[in-house]
């Protein structure tokens, strides 16, 4: 009688151990001949899973059209070693009842309730058990294949004989329909290395954030340290997972689990002084990449696990949902011989293995030799970069699986490989061509003076031609600590600089050539009695003129080696040692007291180079030009701090090295000492150029006017003029009529004196046009002698003005004095500033005395009162004494009763403006 049918598993334990060897004339059983053809069938069956592997190779397309399924052609192998095979694409157009009729395959019973789990089984058109297939038939189903092995007896019995047949094996292909979750469940296969390595989780090494806040190193470095903890706490947890699930993984390459270790190792490493948290975050960051590097070998170790053979899918293989082909589906599971899956174990292997070494030959550095190693950035695996200098010698045997397995581990470039002896190429990487290497790791500077650092990789950037630049900055927030700045900023602001001091030290040049001429022309003038040797108010002509020509002499002496030097930071040197713009004011004051003074005795007739010297700005304009370049270098400096820096190049990243065409960041500290390095990946070091020395600019060859056209000619004093006139006309009248023409001479000497007067002030004005003698007076000047008002308190507060005025005009004479010790002349500058304080309230009182009393200062000897109160007022020029004296005469604007006394103040008010 004959077993139930069941469907038969060949690889199933325990195997074939041993088989019959025929002898001649021996005697066969049944035995010995099924031991041969089961040892044979388990072979051929074990040769193809062990050397090829199992589960669907190629095809087995399923689809439906609602009212068939199609299978496409295609091959696959179960993990009991039959070749299953369709070799066109097939139609089933009907379902028949697949049930416990069937032989039993147990994979399809559900293990808790022992309920068939198969949906039916496709058939042909012709099938007559089959019912045409419909959509709903068809919702939610997914195709099986079922290589189907079974043994039937055929035997057969008469009335008379049973003769032993002997027994059938049957193979057949066997397509079904289960439910989608039912053929999910079948289409699961063995689990390997890779089903198991999902569940590692890939490792970031953590990066500090840089920005506005890193006022120290201090800082900067626990920062480092902070992400440096982060990154070994994520990495020291998947370690202890990889340990706890990979056991036997780590003894096939190791024979022991070294995990403890490697933790243990890490977690007295991670102790380390603060010149070594960077490269201790480096290492951290190549043992991420390096755990990163297992776990993406183990995802890919998808083949058979070695040891019993798997029986996940012993006779099927699952095709596929109807509704989504690729879900519910076998994979195929490639044999351990297989070429991949044997690459993919080496390449663990090495990488398992060079883990190891990473952690064993990690070294804090200490190097102080500057070495620039062509390398590769992060975007290409660890082992195609150079080898860092915080790893032994040693590290180049493990450090790229692919030549590690070649035995070739001297060819890595590294810092070290002259410690391997490394290939003539690792030896001198900068000899050779560079092309092909994007990243250049700079390595040897930590610790040591940053200008040395510095100059030492400027030098080896133009020795080796070498695609990067080298910038400095510092990490404070004190810009006085920064000691790698341009020597200058050399900008459009230099080159205006440099024009307006030429342009000074020419109106110098000529104010000093014109002053000489101007008191050679009074001397010759009061030599021929052309003009008095005094002024009015008793004033030395020759004096006034001496002390104003001293005064532009000595600052030319001064100003000009500084104002002609060709380079600004020469002339800032000459300027701070002498301080020549100092004397500016003392020397424009002096020679403006000088015109004023001798004004009457001389005509402009147009702008002469002293009167140019007085009112240019240019001197003013050279101090503002310093501020503004001292203010745009301070603002440049403020970017040679770490923390502006990293703001406004917010790509900044620590990555050991730099970028081709990008820059390298050296990282300084208070100490001068760099304690980091980071990259950008274009170029933005400050330029370092060496200070232009300006061409010398040529004097014009012809000023307008000429200089050697006298734009201040002498003129002849009234009085003078007047008795030349006076004795031409007496000589050529008769002498009877003397008396009456002396009386008519003596009305025309007086109109001529006013008219002459009048036009000489409008002329030149008592500050170059602002102020006309006639406007001061409304009638014309009257001398101190003639002043007699009838209001005698009136007289004399004018002559106590007079008087303050001569006090100032000597104080200045004193000031001016170029041979005055300086702690005389703040002396007289204090006595100076106290006596234009008593003249602005002099002048002030008496022009209330004049608007009380409703005098008339247009005509008469009251007009003398103008002249007084005009002159005095030009020598207030303290700003303080001046504004105080604008605001008093603006208060009696108001009182003036007589249209005279109106001109009077706004004339006053209006020299008042002029001295502030």
């Amino acid at each position: 009688m004959a077993d139930p049918i069941k469907v038969l598993q060949s690889l199933a334990a325990p195997l074939a151990s041993q088989y019959a060897v025929f002898e001649r004339d021996q005697v066969l059983t049944h035995t010995q001949l099924n031991e041969v053809t089961s040892w044979l069938d388990q072979q051929d069956r074990l040769s193809r899973v062990t050397l090829v592997g199992a589960g669907i190779v190629a095809g087995f397309a399923v689809s439906s059209d609602g009212a068939s399924v199609t299978i496409g052609a295609g091959l696959g192998l179960t993990c009991d070693g039959d070749l299953v095979r369709i070799d066109d694409a097939t139609t089933y157009p009907r379902l028949r009842p697949y049930d416990a009729t069937a032989p039993r395959y147990e994979p399809f019973f559900d293990m808790a309730s022992g309920v068939l789990l198969i949906s039916g089984e496709l058939t042909s058109g012709d099938d007559p058990l089959g019912v045409p297939l419909t959509a709903g038939a068809l919702a939610g189903q997914a195709v099986i294949l079922l290589a189907e092995t079974t043994v039937s007896d055929p035997d057969l019995c008469t009335g008379a004989d049973c003769d032993n047949l002997g027994r059938e094996r049957q193979q057949r292909l066997r397509v079904l329909l289960a439910s989608r979750s039912t053929a999910a469940n079948l289409a699961a296969g063995p689990l390997t290395l890779a089903e198991r390595a999902r569940e590692l989780p890939e490792l970031i090494a953590w990066r500090p954030q840089l920005g506005s806040d890193l006022a120290t190193a201090e800082v900067l470095i626990a920062r480092y340290r902070d992400a440096a903890g982060k990154t070994l706490a994520g990495l020291v947890d998947a370690l202890k997972n990889f340990a706890e699930n990979f056991p036997g993984v780590l003894a096939a390459v190791f024979r022991r689990n070294p995990v403890a270790d490697w933790i243990a190792t890490l977690q007295r490493q991670q102790d380390t002084p603060a010149s070594a948290v960077l490269p201790f975050h480096d290492f951290l960051k190549d043992l991420c990449e390096a755990w990163n590097a297992i776990r993406d070998a183990l995802l890919d170790a998808d083949a058979l696990p070695a040891g019993p053979l798997p029986l996940a899918f012993p006779k099927h293989l699952a095709a596929g949902a109807l509704d989504a082909p690729d879900d519910a589906r076998t994979a195929f599971y490639p044999a351990a011989a297989d070429c991949c899956s044997r690459g993919t174990a080496t390449e663990l292997k090495l990488l398992l293995a060079r883990f190891d070494q990473l952690i064993a030959n990690y070294a804090p550095p200490t190097d102080t030799v500057l070495r620039v190693t062509p390398s590769h950035g992060e975007d290409r695996p660890l082992g195609e970069r150079a080898i860092p200098w915080y790893y032994r010698a040693a590290m180049n045997a493990a450090w790229n699986p692919r030549l590690a397995a070649r035995r070739l581990g001297n060819h890595n470039l590294g810092y070290r490989a002259a410690e391997y002896q490394g290939s003539p190429r690792a030896l001198d990487p900068l000899a050779g061509s560079i092309a092909a290497h994007e990243f250049f790791r700079v390595e040897g500077h930590l610790g040591r003076p940053v200008d040395q650092v510095r100059g030492e990789l400027q030098k080896l950037i133009a020795a080796r031609n070498l695609p990067f630049e080298v910038h400095a900055v510092l990490v404070h927030n004190r810009k006085e600590l920064i000691k790698i700045r341009p020597g200058i900023r050399y900008t459009d602001l230099h080159r205006f600089h440099y024009l307006l001091r030429q342009d000074v030290s020419l109106r110098l040049d000529e104010s000093d050539t014109f002053s000489g001429q101007y008191l050679d022309k009074l001397k010759t003038a009061i030599d021929s009695k052309d003009i008095p040797d005094q002024t009015d108010e008793g004033v030395s002509v020759l004096a006034a003129a001496t002390q104003a020509r001293s005064a532009v002499s000595s600052l030319a002496g001064t100003a000009k080696p500084a104002l002609d030097q060709p380079t600004y930071s020469a002339y800032r040197a000459s300027t701070d040692a002498t301080r020549w713009n100092n004397g500016i004011a003392e020397t424009l004051r002096t020679v403006g007291t000088a015109r004023v003074n001798l004004g009457k005795l001389s005509r402009s007739d147009f702008v002469s180079p002293v009167d140019s010297l007085i009112q240019t700005t240019h001197p003013i304009w050279l101090d503002w030009l310093d501020n503004l370049i001292k203010a745009k270098d301070d603002k440049a400096d403020d970017k040679l701090l770490l923390a502006r820096f990293a703001t406004d190049n917010p790509g900044l990243d620590h990555l050991g090295g730099v970028w081709r065409g990008g820059c390298f960041v050296l990282a300084y500290d208070d100490s001068g000492r760099v304690v980091a390095d980071f990259t950008l990946a274009y170029p933005c070091a400050e330029v370092d150029e060496t200070e232009p020395v300006e061409p010398p600019l040529p004097r014009p060859p012809l000023r307008r006017p000429p200089i050697d056209v006298i734009p201040i000619k002498v003129v002849r004093p009234v009085d003078l003029v007047v008795s030349t006139l006076v004795g031409s006309v007496v000589g050529s009248k008769f002498d009877a009529a003397r008396e009456a023409l002396a009386a008519d001479l003596k009305a025309v000497q007086t109109d001529i004196r006013a008219k002459l007067e009048t036009q000489t002030a409008n002329v030149e004005g008592l500050v170059k046009g602002a102020f006309s003698t006639k406007d001061a007076t409304a009638a014309g000047t009257i001398g101190l002698k003639g002043v007699a008002t009838g209001d005698v308190v009136l007289d004399q507060m004018v002559k106590d003005v007079e008087y303050k005025r001569q006090q100032v005009q000597s104080l200045v004479d004193l000031v001016s004095q170029g041979n005055l010790p300086e702690d005389s002349r703040a002396q007289a500058q204090a006595m100076l500033t106290k006596a234009q304080t008593e003249l602005g309230e002099a002048v002030a009182d008496t022009t209330t005395r004049v608007v009380t009393q409703k005098v008339d200062t247009s005509s008469g000897a009251a007009a003398g009162v103008a002249s007084v109160l005009a002159n005095s007022t030009v020598y207030v020029t303290d700003a303080a004494v001046a504004a105080n004296l604008g605001n008093k005469l603006e208060a009696l604007k108001g009182s003036a009763a007589v249209p005279a006394q109106a001109v009077l103040i706004s004339n006053l008010q209006n020299l008042n403006r002029l001295k502030r």
